[in-house]
């Protein structure tokens, strides 16, 4: 009988267990994200007509605020006030400052527009970047073949395939979404010379893909909300001043044909009023804007109600060039009966003339002409073309680089999104969402470190970064610091890398990297690398894990490949970037491999170091023998001193050791007849109640009775001294006794104020009643200035006297700082038993005003100098700055414009375009992938052979004036 109640009693228990860790267990409720209304609508097409038009972005952006609410609520007024900048002029176009890396390409019969646009908006962000530094011209040209072929899998001969690339012919062109991708995985971008462009797709050796070398690394990007969701005028604001900071945007456009009524060759404008006619299957890279554009430049047939247009950088070549010859065999061989009719009997009977009078028809007059046995028709305005405020199109696929450098700044990627992140999952809450992936290391890189993480977003959120650099054990990731000494970061929609603010070793076979995100939201969401996408998408258990805020407390994880359902199972977009640091060989110590000849000396001897050996030994156990070290202590040796210390540095790296000596009494048959002291300590001046005696650099002469004289240091052995008293003020006479004899000197103690630090503990900073001057000339250097308040500043002595200096920085552990900008007459207010300190601040005085100009938040740096009597006393103190950006007032041109709604309103006031469609007709056509775009010259002749009737007409009126 008791031994079924003891299994009862443990079945019970153990059911408790079960049921109390179920109660405990964590639940992630994960779920795929909608896609977009666009991509649905690209869904429901046929294949055939899905190669009629542009991919789509899958997920629309989300943000939860306007630009100018973005604006506002930025902590750095020196960053938004540089957004607004250029975003005020009424016409900008980069050309203007970097028009060497605006030269026009041309995609010739390739799909490849997508890559054209993409690497358009990293060359002039690059370029913009040295510009705005005063830095040297630089021709940036990378190859947009490495990009076609580096995002595609089976392109290449022998059936060799791409790991980083999907499964889909070139043909099928491409969008941003590649080009991130491809830019981001460590596959490019490369050189122009490294992969010149040939007008072909076909397969080539995938040797050709893989022996480039990268030379780029991308940091940000920006993926542009829909005009419906942020507002028409507020997208155009947001796009000029991306623009202007940060260079070309990439756009989804419909490309308009030669004798569509959506083009005007004449003046290379383009107006598309209806997605459903014109539906977007081109990219192009905006270059700039001019909101007096006229809207009579457009085709007569298909005009916009406002003046306004965007400056595009197109892929179609300055101007189409072909021979005459060939151009009059096709078109006489297409209607040669017709021909005959008009006594036209061979190719070569067509005259020039009649050639280039047709072509005109469709290019317009002044854009053809014939330079010797060619035919020349120039495209738009020399490669450029202008697209209205009002198209259709425009506004439905925009991204731009927003960061980059032209190295590679990394050794090492460790990641599983090779083709990138293709789907959205998440959950509806506005808990935490933690993500994280583990990593295997290359342990060939013994001394690795992670200086990078990035993550690629369509949601703004914000992320802290965790790490377990000692092994993949998601239980002990540590929360590390990002640049500039942030715990979070704001993300926006797009692909960020994020620089940690010191790197970290890696010291196991496998590592960690956790990112905790939270939009502000009911709903959290990352973005994964799904088989859904790419069957090819590697998948694997024990890569890529998510929780809840619980969950990541009680190390309960769920593994994206094999702990939730199959619709949302894939990598999350965690990229690792690391360094592999060569071992430095370091001096570790040094040794006396051989003691001197001599150790035993008399008192005011030097030391001798004849006969000494120094062994130095370094990091890497290797050794050699030093003669260039130091011998501290080793003049004038005194009566006690056992020991000289023997010194060496070697790259900044000092290492020491100690040699025995005796040093005895000079002299010791000799009695001492009198002392002098020849020379007074350092130190003769004391503070009242605060300074110990110091005897440091007092030498007194002993004179013997045979009349011989030695030197002995005060701090002998040998020597005592009397009569210090620091707490009476006034003038002392310290006695100096040597062997009996006595000797005499003064010091003074002072009776004074020590100056006393106030206490900046709890202290706060605020920046208000900012002024922002900005200046469309290019002789005027803008500036802001403003007020500074620093709150809460406790314990300041009226007995003290303070001088204070300021410094605002971009990161919160600045170190070192040389720029200290004094603050001139400093106001004081108290409240209680705090004190408010208010002072004038101008961007004038601040050497790195644009280096401010890309931080997410500023700090303000405060040193105190604190002086009493003849003593001084300082310290400094870092706090965030409360930026005060919503009531900013803007200047331009020296006239006031008002806060940031004013500005963006004054640059955006246009009216909303017509779409020109029924009301009831929906219209879900997307612009963003890139499909092949026709070659120019093989519209021209289709067009030609096609309505050949205009030729005709050329030919009997010319016949008629014979």
């Amino acid at each position: 009988m008791k031994k079924k109640i003891s299994i009862m009693v443990f079945v019970i228990l153990f059911a408790t267990i079960i049921l109390t860790n179920a109660v405990y267990a964590v639940s992630l409720n994960l779920e795929p994200i909608e896609y977009s209304e666009e991509y649905k609508y690209y869904l429901s097409l046929s294949d055939e007509e899905k190669q009629n038009v542009l991919e789509p972005s899958r997920y629309d952006v989300i943000t939860p605020k306007t630009n100018s609410q973005a604006l506002k609520e930025m902590q750095n007024i020196f960053k938004s006030s540089n957004l607004l900048k250029n975003a005020l002029g009424e016409t900008y176009r980069l050309n203007d400052y970097i028009p060497e890396n605006l030269v026009i390409k041309n995609q010739g019969s390739t799909g490849a527009c997508w890559a054209f646009a993409s690497l358009a908006s990293l060359e002039t962000n690059l370029a913009l970047k040295d510009y705005s530094e005063g830095m040297p011209v630089t021709l940036y040209d990378y190859s947009e073949r490495h990009m076609n072929y580096g995002s595609r899998r089976n392109v290449f001969n022998g059936g060799q395939e791409n790991e980083y690339g999907i499964s889909t012919p070139l043909n099928n062109g491409g969008n941003f979404f590649l080009a991130q991708t491809y830019l981001s995985n460590g596959l490019g971008a490369v050189t122009e010379n490294q992969m010149p462009f040939e007008d072909n797709e076909e397969n080539i050796n995938i040797e050709d893909l893989r022996n480039a070398n990268v030379s780029t690394t991308l940091y940000d990007t920006i993926w542009f909300e829909d005009d419906e969701d942020i507002g028409k005028d507020e997208l155009m604001s947001k796009m000029k001043q991306a623009i202007s900071t940060y260079g070309g945007i990439y756009a989804g456009i419909h490309g308009a044909q030669i004798m569509s009524d959506a083009y005007n060759n004449e003046t290379g404008a383009i107006y598309c009023d209806s997605k459903i006619m014109y539906p977007s299957d081109h990219a192009v890279a905006i270059i700039g804007w001019d909101d007096n554009y006229s809207k009579d430049n457009f085709n007569e047939a298909s005009r916009p109600e406002n003046n306004g247009a965007w400056i595009i950088k197109n892929s179609w070549g300055e101007e189409i060039s072909q021979d005459l010859i060939s151009l009059k065999q096709q078109f006489y061989d297409a209607y040669e009966t017709e021909l005959n009719e008009e006594g036209i009997t061979s190719a070569d009977q067509i005259p020039n003339e009649a050639i280039r009078a047709y072509f005109a028809q469709a290019y317009g007059e002044s854009k053809v002409k014939i330079e010797g046995d060619n035919l020349v028709i120039n495209i738009g305005d020399n490669g450029f073309m202008y697209i209205s405020y009002d198209d259709a199109n425009v506004y439905d696929e925009l991204y731009a680089v927003q960061k980059a450098t032209n190295t590679k700044d990394y050794d090492n990627i460790y990641q599983y999104d090779n083709l990138g992140g293709t789907h959205a999952i998440g959950m509806y809450s506005n808990d935490n969402l933690y993500f994280a992936n583990k990593f295997q290391r290359n342990i060939e890189n013994t001394n690795e470190t992670l200086d990078k993480v990035s993550l690629f977003t369509m949601q703004e959120v914000t992320c802290r970064v965790y790490v377990n650099p000692n092994s993949d054990d998601l239980g002990n990731l540590q929360n590390v610091s990002i640049k500039g000494g942030l715990e979070e970061i704001v993300l926006s929609p797009g692909y960020h890398v994020i620089e940690l603010e010191n790197p970290v070793t890696l010291t196991g076979d496998s590592f960690a990297v956790a990112m905790g995100i939270n939009s502000g939201e009911y709903r959290q969401t990352c973005m994964i690398e799904s088989k859904e996408y790419d069957e090819n998408a590697e998948i694997n258990a024990n890569e890529s894990f998510m929780t809840t805020e619980d969950g990541f407390a009680l190390n309960q994880w769920q593994d994206l490949a094999t702990d939730v359902e199959e619709d949302i199972r894939g990598n999350v977009t965690i990229k690792a970037f690391t360094q592999n640091k060569e071992t430095e060989i370091q001096l570790d110590k040094i040794e006396i491999s051989k003691a001197p000849d001599k150790v035993v000396y008399v008192e005011g001897e030097n030391f001798d170091k004849t006969g000494m050996e120094i062994l130095a030994t370094y990091s890497d156990l290797s050794t050699k023998t030093i003669n260039n070290y130091e011998v501290l202590e080793g003049t004038n040796l005194y009566y006690g001193q056992n020991k000289v210390t023997i010194s060496y540095t070697e790259n900044e790296i000092t290492k020491t050791v100690d040699q025995a000596i005796t040093v005895n009494r000079a002299n010791q048959e000799k009695e001492v007849s009198s002392i002098a002291i020849t020379k007074l300590p350092n130190k003769t001046s004391y503070a009242l109640n605060t300074d110990a005696l110091d005897l440091t650099g007092g030498v007194i002469t002993v004179t013997y009775t045979d009349g011989s004289t030695s030197e002995v240091n005060m701090q002998s052995a040998d020597v005592t001294v009397s009569g210090f008293n620091g707490s009476i003020a006034g003038t002392q006479t310290i006695t100096v006794t040597y062997e009996g004899v006595m000797a005499t000197f003064e010091i003074q103690v002072l009776e004074q104020p020590r100056p006393e630090l106030s206490n900046f503990e709890n202290t706060s900073a605020k920046m208000n009643n900012i002024l922002v001057y900005m200046y469309e000339k290019l002789n005027d250097t803008d500036y802001i200035s403003g007020n500074i308040e620093v709150s809460g500043i406790t314990e300041r002595n009226a007995d003290t006297n303070y001088t204070y200096y300021y410094y605002i920085s971009g990161s919160a552990t600045e170190e070192n700082i040389e720029d200290w900008v004094e603050i001139q007459n400093p106001t004081f207010s108290q409240e209680n038993e705090s004190y408010t300190m208010k002072f004038a601040f101008s961007s004038k005085d601040l050497n790195n005003y644009n280096d401010l100009k890309d931080a997410d938040k500023i700090y303000l740096y405060v040193r105190e100098v604190a002086e009493a009597g003849e003593e001084q006393v300082e310290q400094s103190h870092m706090l965030e700055i409360d930026v005060d950006s919503a009531n900013a007032t803007f200047y331009v041109d020296d006239e006031l414009i008002g806060n940031v709604d004013n500005v963006v309103d004054d640059n955006t006031n246009l009216e909303n375009p017509s779409d020109n469609q029924s009301p009831d007709v929906v219209d879900d056509t997307v612009a963003g992938g890139t499909l092949p775009q026709t070659g120019i010259i093989s519209i021209g002749i289709a067009i030609l052979i096609i309505m050949g009737i205009g030729i005709f007409a050329y030919i009997r009126y010319k016949n008629m004036m014979k």
